[in-house]
């Protein structure tokens, strides 16, 4: 990535060089994959942390574990397939999968299976929701780096110091040239990792709602800095579909603490 220099110590703007691969073995890697396995191994030692927390028996622990690839195949399916939808693309194809994922399509896609895991680990959808949440913060917060390297959820033109240049390569150049951006990527990021440590001092049972409630807020107004094809649902173009997701997310966080509070006495079992 050309990182822009703070323009009062520097008389000119200078760059450091983008890593979107490197060599390992004569084999190249490309970054993004690297934090995307990354993120994997994160969200997973944390599932397994909170089984030994939750003190989970054998026969539960099991049930959570069949679950972890039932639900990472769903989102997989939920991110390609609500990509298609929001830029108006072809689901007929395993090639769709190569053309870029919407997180907010995996997250609905991996809630709905929530409630089906519920039935399958005879654990509440509540618990299910909130045991999950820390894992799915911190692989979106390593993941999101992922994105940074690769090029992709690009932000619009600034002038702040924080802006990036990106090589004649990559997807953002070929809008934006070496006009710096804001990192949008590293935004979100930052965003998740705050709000991982937050949840991890907040009560199990209030776990969903406050990354819910945060991280929809955060996005909403983090939509207004992008600049790649933020894509459309019908003919509603004043907002993003991420920030109609947002503001979808955010009432569901309330009205899901209400039935919780209101209707289920074992919530957090």
């Amino acid at each position: 990535m050309l990182l822009k220099q703070h323009p009062f110590l520097f008389q000119k703007i200078q760059y450091s060089t983008m890593y979107q691969t490197f060599i390992v073995a004569d084999n190249t890697i490309h970054t993004y994959n690297l934090f995307l396995l990354l993120s994997l191994i994160s969200a997973a030692l944390l599932i397994e942390k909170q089984i030994e927390t939750r003190s989970l028996s054998s026969k539960e622990a099991l049930r959570i574990r069949i679950c972890i690839p039932i639900l990472a195949l769903g989102g997989l399916f939920g991110a390609s397939f609500f990509e298609s939808i929001f830029q108006n693309k072809s689901f007929l194809s395993l090639d769709s999968f190569k053309e870029g994922l919407t997180f907010y399509g995996g997250f609905i896609i991996g809630f709905i299976l929530i409630f089906a895991c519920s039935l399958f680990t005879k654990k509440t959808a509540f618990y299910l929701l909130h045991f999950f949440t820390p894992a799915i913060v911190i692989a979106h917060a390593i993941g999101r780096i992922g994105c940074f390297f690769a090029g992709c959820c690009f932000g619009c033109s600034t002038n702040s110091v924080l802006g990036v240049s990106y090589p004649p390569d990559s997807l953002p150049y070929s809008f934006f040239e070496s006009t710096p951006l804001h990192p949008t990527q590293l935004y979100e990021s930052i965003l998740l990792f705050g709000i991982f440590i937050l949840i991890t001092k907040t009560p199990f049972t209030y776990r969903f709602y406050v990354y819910g409630s945060i991280y929809s807020i955060g996005r909403f107004f983090l939509e207004f800095l992008r600049a790649d094809a933020r894509g459309s649902i019908g003919n509603f173009t004043n907002l993003s579909p991420s920030q109609i997701i947002s503001v979808c997310l955010a009432a569901t966080c309330i009205a899901l603490l209400f039935i919780q509070k209101k209707y289920s006495k074992n919530y957090g079992s």
